[in-house]
């Protein structure tokens, strides 16, 4: 007597949970810091990661990889944190900082640092546009993807037409040196305010805005202390 009631029922469950995917999949494409998770498209993988690495700042962080490549033994500077840098948690530009990040991810995959494949795939920078950024991690302290796409929504529609390849990317090439605030928690005027010393760098070339001033002085050589190449 009911099969008729239930049965409808169960079709505007159905039809009701249509209607939130596809509401969901427009604020996605349309309004990306509205919801937590945003996905980097896989086709904008490649120039997603390529925007995070900065071959510059690499080489003159790790002085052995440069050797490296002097040597012959690796292509570049790219080609060494691939194959290796990467399993040493090396960092692949000032904003990322690989064992902070390690050490977050390794909740959502144990065996991160055994992808010793060579190819970007297999580095913890494309493990973070992969499997981080979608569940909410970052690769350092301060930045909160969802909060900086919420306070910039100029950014969703280039984020939308492939303008920028990622919330961080952005903030890395752009957003930082024009003075954007990675999250609630860092303020850059405020910070300008209380360092003269962060005054001082702000207005050199090398040095992306207040955030950048602030990560400056940090070291960022997160080899552990009896980690070399050759123990890999």
């Amino acid at each position: 007597l009911h099969y008729p009631l239930r049965r409808q029922r169960q079709m505007c469950i159905r039809d009701s949970r249509k209607t939130v995917e596809k509401e969901l999949e427009w604020v996605r494409q349309n309004q990306p810091g509205a919801i937590s998770g945003y996905r980097v498209p896989d086709e904008m993988m490649p120039t997603a990661f390529l925007d995070l690495f900065d071959s510059e700042f690499y080489l003159s962080t790790y002085p052995d990889a440069g050797k490296s490549i002097s040597s012959r033994r690796y292509d570049s500077a790219l080609d060494h944190y691939c194959h290796i840098g990467s399993r040493l948690l090396y960092d692949p530009n000032e904003y990322f900082v690989s064992s902070y990040y390690y050490d977050q991810a390794c909740d959502y995959d144990r065996f991160l640092l055994r992808r010793n494949t060579g190819e970007m795939c297999g580095t913890l920078l494309w493990h973070y546009l992969s499997t981080g950024l979608p569940n909410g991690i970052e690769p350092i302290e301060f930045f909160d993807t969802q909060w900086y796409l919420a306070r910039n929504p100029d950014l969703a529609a280039a984020l939308r037409t492939g303008q920028i390849s990622s919330p961080l990317a952005h903030f890395f090439r752009n957003g930082s040196a024009e003075g954007r605030n990675p999250g609630p928690s860092f303020i850059g005027k405020r910070y300008l305010e209380a360092s003269a010393r962060a005054r001082q760098m702000v207005g050199e070339p090398a040095v992306r805005g207040p955030f950048g001033a602030f990560v400056k002085p940090v070291s960022y050589t997160h080899l552990r202390a009896h980690e070399t190449e050759a123990d890999l």
